[in-house]
């Protein structure tokens, strides 16, 4: 071979490999995104490789690369700080890493990452600067989501943890430290089974083997722990998958939150709702499900059992002799006395006022009657139940027996006790009464005959609304009208208390509210009037009671704002959750929230951060005259309490005019009674107007 056939042999294998190498160059620029370039600071001249164009988003070649365009394609903003950082370099020869905002060709915004060095001659004077660039967006985004997540985890008071696929801990945060007092060195790498008790350990690896088998159900649940120092914890846990970049799982997430002082708070508030807060006794509603419980139980019910209702003979003189300290420690006592000498066999409660309820499980007849004299006995021999004050107290005793009776429905059985209390009263006091079968109501008045008798009244037009009017205690204006339920047949007109109870237990009651609700809707399509209207514990959760409202409340030519619901205190606080969903739902819909009955038997108002109620209607046990000095201050506490939170007030049961005198100056908003109005037919009203208080003494729309 020649010299000049090697020669050429030569330069085309030189050429080949340096082909090869840029070749390789480029791919390794397309698969690290980062474009090379290079500036020849004596010509101005500046060479991009094909990535550098792709990282601006321009097509190869698309323009001559210059420094000046360089320049033009960073943020406006950033230029100024760009200019300062290459003529820094160009200084100091140092080399750089610097991040700038710039712009694509389609002028959108991203992240330039820029790295470089300068070349110099042996003096030391600038010759080349050559670097490389890439849009790293995507990486810091990334990165600041990293940190963000990272400061969130660092900084949550909630235990933050992660397990891998055998239950052993991967992760430990801060929030986790505090709450349960381990440190994160001491955790991670340590089985779960090393560090719960048994039990604790295998609730946590169910959940992990349910995530295991691809399952998303059951994975938030409430949880006992123990603080490092022994304090325990109810926790509200909630688990989830953990999955790589690949999609494949990994672990598994666990958030935990200390809920032990909100979990206390429900246990107050359920305390409170079966408890009378005076005498510790369970009060009535808790008394009839004990009752329904213990008739429930067995085959048809139990054989044999009674209850006895007693009612304090002349309680009002010892409440006007002594005031109410001496009336509450009576009371207390009362209670005290009850509950030893029945002891854990029987069931004693405080029904309301100075009338306390005994169940006796499994006693026969001849056993209550024992029971009822013995308890005669006891309280006639007390002379103490009055600190300082040797007084004596009689009762009044209702017995109801099960075998007496047959009954296996608690509110007759309370009704048959309340009848035969009453006759104990009439027949002298200090006594009491067995009621037997033939007292109870003649067979039109049944249950089955009351159930029939609402039935028709649903389908026949039986129902009729009553309104009694509500005055403005600062203008004596009616302000709204409450909306109160009649049934009419041909027995007459009948109050609900004679049939609700009826309605509840046999389903009923959503149909009448319903019916109720939407009577009322029409009357306000109709009519100028404002109206509140009352709602069943059970119809708190009616999602067809809650869409007739959005409804019509949305679709109505009225304002939603003259429509207020009513709810009982004692059904919110017992249907707590329930009667928050129906009480934001009101809200939105544009209409107002109250709490009836408000003050009977709470010690606590914690739940009042719960359901935003707009109005408190004082229970008319503290406003009905004779009032003592207990209810002037439970009024002038719950009116303080409602101005606090920008509640309004409403008092029921004023029955005089001294009463109303003394709701004005304790400040209440609203009054309602029989001497502001009696209920009266909503056509009665219509005609009459709704009137005004004339001076003191007489109101102008009041209907008999």
């Amino acid at each position: 071979m020649s010299g000049k056939e090697s020669d050429i042999t030569g330069l085309e294998y030189a050429v080949t490999e340096l082909r090869a190498t840029r070749d390789r160059l480029g791919e390794a620029e397309r698969i690290s995104g980062r474009g090379s370039w290079e500036w020849d600071i004596a010509t101005g001249d500046v060479i991009w490789s094909d990535q550098m164009f792709r990282v601006f988003g321009l097509d190869i070649g698309s323009v001559e690369p210059s420094y000046e365009g360089y320049i033009s394609r960073i943020h406006p903003e950033d230029r100024e700080s760009a200019v300062r950082r290459i003529s820094g370099t160009l200084e100091t020869l140092n080399p750089w890493e610097d991040v700038k905002r710039a712009l694509k060709g389609d002028g959108s915004e991203f992240l330039l990452a820029t790295q470089g060095s300068v070349v110099a001659d042996d003096e030391g004077r600038p010759l080349r600067m050559i670097g490389v660039c890439g849009d790293v967006t995507e990486t810091i985004e990334a990165e600041r989501a990293r940190s963000q997540l990272a400061a969130v985890v660092s900084s949550s008071t909630d235990a933050i943890i992660s397990q891998d696929l055998e239950g052993r801990f991967v992760s430990w945060s801060p929030g986790a430290e505090k709450l349960l007092g381990y440190r994160a060195e001491d955790m991670i790498g340590r089985f779960v089974g090393d560090v719960l008790p048994e039990e604790q350990a295998g609730e946590n690896l169910a959940v992990l083997e349910l995530i295991k088998s691809g399952s998303r159900e059951n994975l938030f649940y409430d949880a006992l722990r123990y603080h490092r120092d022994g304090t325990s914890l109810r926790l509200a846990v909630g688990c989830s998958p953990v999955l790589d970049a690949s999609g494949e799982l990994i672990g598994m997430s666990i958030i935990a939150r200390d809920i032990t002082e909100a979990k206390e708070a429900e246990r107050q508030l359920r305390e409170y709702a079966d408890h009378d807060t005076l005498t510790g006794l369970i009060n009535r509603r808790r008394f009839q499900e004990e009752l329904e419980r213990l008739l429930g139980t067995g085959n048809g019910g139990p054989s044999m059992g009674a209850v006895l209702v007693l009612d304090l003979d002349n309680f009002k003189y010892v409440n006007d002799a002594f005031g109410y300290l001496g009336s509450d420690e009576l009371l207390t006592n009362v209670g005290r006395l009850l509950t030893d000498h029945v002891g854990e066999g029987g069931v004693v409660a405080r029904l309301g006022g100075d009338e306390f309820g005994v169940l006796l499980p499994g006693v026969s007849g001849d056993g209550a009657v024992e029971v009822a004299n013995q308890i005669l006995k006891l309280l006639r021999g007390q002379t103490g139940l009055i600190e300082g004050s040797p007084i004596s107290i009689t009762t009044s005793i209702g017995v109801a027996c099960f075998t007496n009776l047959g009954a296996e429905d608690s509110a007759a059985l309370l009704a048959d006790a309340d009848r035969a209390l009453y006759e104990a009263k009439d027949g002298g006091r200090d006594r009491y009464v067995s009621a037997t079968s033939h007292d109870r109501p003649t067979a039109y008045e049944s249950r089955l005959d009351w159930e029939e008798r609402i039935r028709r009244a649903l389908t026949d037009d039986g129902f009729v609304l009553y309104l009694q009017p509500i005055i403005d205690l600062s203008t004596r204006r009616v302000a709204k009208h409450e909306v109160l339920l009649r049934m009419r047949d041909d027995r007459g007109i009948t109050a609900p208390g004679a049939f609700l109870g009826i309605a509840e237990r046999h389903g009923l009651i959503h149909e009448i509210d319903r019916w109720v609700v939407g009577s009322a809707l029409d009357l306000l399509e109709e009519t100028d009037l404002s109206l509140a209207v009352n709602v069943s514990a059970q119809s708190l959760d009616d999602d067809q009671l809650l869409e007739l409202l959005r409804t019509r409340l949305e679709q109505g030519t009225f304002d939603p704002g003259r429509l207020m619901i009513e709810v009982t205190e004692t059904s919110a606080i017992v249907n707590i959750e329930r009667a928050q969903k129906f009480a934001i739902a009101l809200h939105r819909f544009g209409s107002s929230f109250a709490l009836d009955d408000f003050g009977t038997g709470f010690g606590s108002f914690a739940y009042l951060k719960r359901i935003p109620a707009e109005y408190l209607k004082i229970d008319g046990e503290f406003v009905a005259p004779p009032r003592s000095h207990t209810d002037d201050c439970i009024i002038e506490v719950i009116v303080t309490l409602a101005k606090a939170l920008k509640k309004k007030t409403i008092a029921e049961y004023v029955e005089d005019e001294a009463t109303l005198e003394a709701l004005i100056e304790a400040g209440v908003d609203y009054a309602q009674g029989f001497h502001i109005g009696r209920p009266g037919p909503v056509e009665d009203i219509l005609r009459d107007g709704p009137g005004q208080m004339n001076g003191k003494e007489t109101w102008t729309g009041k209907s008999s």
